[in-house]
């Protein structure tokens, strides 16, 4: 892996414990990571309509697209640095040029930002998740701790860059 230009924090052993305690009590990716960065970096949210809202998330419905671990602290980036005033054009740039920066972050570390090209990156082998006889293997393979690997590692990433946006 080349050298990360993107900020990341050292690797914080209270932030794993956060994700892994999420982890363990939603199961889900999306909400995991969301949570995560909720809790680290103080958010105030609506617990419930978020944890209803990012069900859905992981792989976009399982479809194959975007990797609940890169939609839920994309939303919690959202959520920190979206305007308040929908006319708040610096605002916004803000918001989306952090959005940019955790995208390309994680595409520089996973590949991809879509669920099946993470899960192949970290587990060796493409599972399709809606496939009930792939998720048992996916899971038999140690898929569900990998997976939360990648949401620490978002999760880090995130943390970082919004710590840095809030700087500026």
């Amino acid at each position: 892996r080349s050298q990360r230009w993107y900020p990341i924090m050292k690797r914080d052993q209270a932030l794993d414990a956060i994700v892994v305690k999420h982890a363990e009590h939603f199961g889900n990716c999306a909400q995991t990571g969301f949570f995560s960065m909720v809790e680290r970096c103080n958010l105030e949210c609506d617990q419930s309509a978020f944890q209803h809202a990012l069900t859905a998330m992981p792989g976009i419905g399982q479809t194959g697209e975007t990797c609940g671990g890169v939609s839920g602290p994309l939303m919690a980036l959202g959520l920190a640095l979206g305007p308040a005033d929908p006319k708040d054009k610096a605002q916004a740039a803000k918001c989306f040029a952090a959005a940019h920066q955790f995208a390309v972050a994680v595409k520089s570390e996973f590949g991809s930002t879509r669920c099946p090209d993470i899960i192949e990156h970290c587990c060796g082998t493409r599972y399709d998740l809606s496939n009930p006889e792939d998720a048992k293997q996916y899971v038999a393979a140690g898929g569900l701790q990998k997976c939360v690997n990648v949401v620490q590692t978002t999760v880090h990433i995130a943390s970082g860059i919004l710590a840095q946006a809030v700087l500026k």
